[in-house]
């Protein structure tokens, strides 16, 4: 078990396996804990751009992930691309109904990750998808992912000449 203070807020990280029972976190705690998990990454770009600072690389620090998630957008475009695709949702949503919503959102055009996807993802299915805790730990995955590799862009972009 990992413990870390956010703001005046004790979190405990891995104290439970990812399906276990109990109340689901709102998404928006979801995606602040991937947030956390990609801070070592964050703090090396941050720290790059302290060398040479760059407005423009900073604001990309607060940008938030994409909807559909990018895994899901590089998979869009591939050869295969939409097996590929019902072979991630039949595995993080077994109800058909819940990978139907999902392949149904995910055919949309890319947006922010903000407030009215989450409430989105918080009404769908009459609260299904938010009590999925695959579903759950995928998109903390999948944002943590997405988050280190914009940092790490950040930090290359930064000291790149």
């Amino acid at each position: 078990m990992r413990r870390f203070v956010f703001g005046s807020t004790l979190l405990l990280v891995g104290c439970a396996p990812a399906d276990a029972p109990g109340p689901a976190p709102p998404w928006a705690e979801i995606l602040r804990l991937a947030r956390l998990d990609a801070r070592g990454a964050r703090r090396e770009a941050v720290t790059a751009l302290d060398a040479t600072p760059r407005p423009d690389l900073e604001a990309l620090l607060d940008e938030p992930p994409p909807w559909p998630p990018a895994s899901v957008q590089r998979m869009r475009g591939e050869a295969g691309g939409p097996a590929l695709i019902g072979s991630l949702v039949a595995q993080i949503a077994a109800d058909p109904g819940d990978r139907a919503w999902l392949l149904a959102e995910w055919a949309e055009s890319p947006r922010p990750v903000d407030d009215a996807l989450f409430a989105r993802l918080a009404d769908a299915r009459g609260g299904r998808l938010h009590a999925n805790p695959r579903l759950r730990a995928w998109l903390r995955a999948e944002w943590t992912a997405w988050l280190e590799q914009r940092y790490r862009r950040v930090a290359r972009r930064a000291v790149a000449p």
